[in-house]
């Protein structure tokens, strides 16, 4: 199969100023074929956003940022055949790859006494033998693992010592082998490459030098406080969490004293947290529309704050709910920012009561729970929280 067929069902796209089926008209006129495609069918499609201020743009499901990238290709590519993995990954070095890519697909230069004898013969069909026996072998253990890097080694550095006797004289032994993987483990475990966890099981590692295994420092402590909006602004703080059993979002919309002005709580459905928050910050504009002009918008994913600063289109899966929100944010004078999720814990105990929610709930300072007011007047008043990381 061509590349290209195996990247086209992986695009989507963000529809840019285009004109729509609309009330079932299409330019102003009734299109031919509406009439055939079923009502339900209709609906859906006038609910995909439009960005009003570009054109058509191309997503790729396999990035976060939603560019197309030769590595999120390659990566679909590989991912038929679990082996591959074992070839191609941080640890063993783009030549030894190479090799044992070609050797696998029996394009590996061999001696001509090997040729005769049909050694590694494609009429045996060695090699499609050789992939099933190491991609059920991988299934055994976690990856990344040093027990799934040696054979690459052990191949490599085999056929790298049998270049050595036949093209510089050397003596050709077992021992030298084993010693060259040992060279090449303590250099990745010198570097970092591998640590504790890719070594468990493996007895070989208590031949090596591991003194770069150091100890985790101990872990920091971090004062995080909740800032009140500029004089005439408005602060909207949003979460979502996800998980298997459900999804919510909830958020506040607080004026410069750090008073409560609205607020709101709800079960999403979601296909992620990013996602979850998303509908998040859908929710709170339209909360804001009508209470303020200029307003704040504030979270704890990063992640999403420099998407809507940057103007970026996002992942292709959650295209649609950009476009939403970057036409909302058309008509107004806002500013996106991120805070620690200990700085956002009030959007936080909303967004995880909203998953046990029925139906989306809006709240102000007389309506709203005694534990969200509490955690609303500790902000209120400069109390900080408090981050521990290393």
């Amino acid at each position: 199969m061509k590349a290209a067929n195996k990247i086209h069902n992986h695009i989507r796209w963000t529809l840019g100023d285009v004109k729509l089926v609309s009330g079932k008209t299409f330019g102003g006129e009734t299109h031919r074929s509406v009439k055939w495609v079923p009502s339900d069918a209709v609906e859906e499609i006038l609910k995909v956003p439009i960005d009003s201020s570009g054109k058509d743009t191309l997503r790729w499901i396999h990035s976060p940022h939603g560019n197309f990238s030769t590595s999120s290709a390659w990566e679909i590519s590989k991912a038929t055949l679990q082996v591959l993995k074992l070839i191609w990954n941080d640890c063993i070095l783009p030549s030894i790859s190479i090799f044992n890519w070609r050797l696998l697909a029996n394009h590996a230069v061999r001696h001509r006494r090997w040729r005769q004898e049909n050694i590694f013969s494609s009429k045996e069909k060695w090699q499609d033998r050789r992939i099933k026996f190491w991609n059920t072998w991988l299934q055994r253990s976690e990856k990344p693992q040093v027990s799934s890097i040696i054979p690459c080694l052990v191949l490599w550095f085999i056929w790298s010592e049998r270049n050595n006797k036949i093209h510089r004289g050397s003596t050709f032994t077992a021992k030298t082998v084993i010693v060259r993987i040992q060279q090449y483990l303590q250099q990745l475990t010198t570097a970092g490459k591998l640590g504790k966890a890719q070594w468990s099981g493996c007895d070989l590692c208590e031949q090596l030098d591991t003194t770069s295994w150091k100890e985790k420092p101990g872990k920091q402590i971090k004062q995080i406080k909740w800032n009140p909006p500029d004089t005439g602004w408005l602060k909207l703080n949003v979460d979502g969490v996800w998980s298997h059993v459900g999804a919510g979002a909830g958020g506040t919309l607080r004026d410069e004293g750090g008073n409560l002005v609205y607020g709101f709580k709800t079960k999403v459905v979601a296909s992620s947290r990013i996602d979850a928050i998303l509908q998040a910050v859908c929710i709170g504009l339209n909360m804001a529309l009508g209470r303020g002009q200029q307003v704040w918008i504030e979270m704890g994913e990063q992640g999403i704050a420099q998407m809507l600063n940057e103007r970026k289109y996002g992942a292709a899966t959650l295209r649609h709910q950009l476009t939403e929100i970057r036409n909302k944010l058309r008509g107004m004078n806002t500013k996106t920012s991120y805070i620690a999720k200990e700085g956002n814990k009030v959007a936080t105990h909303l967004a995880q009561q909203g998953c046990n929610m029925a139906q989306l709930e809006f709240f102000d300072q007389q309506s709203a729970t005694r534990m969200v007011l509490a955690m609303i007047r500790m902000e209120q008043l400069g109390l900080p929280n408090f981050q521990f990381c290393t």
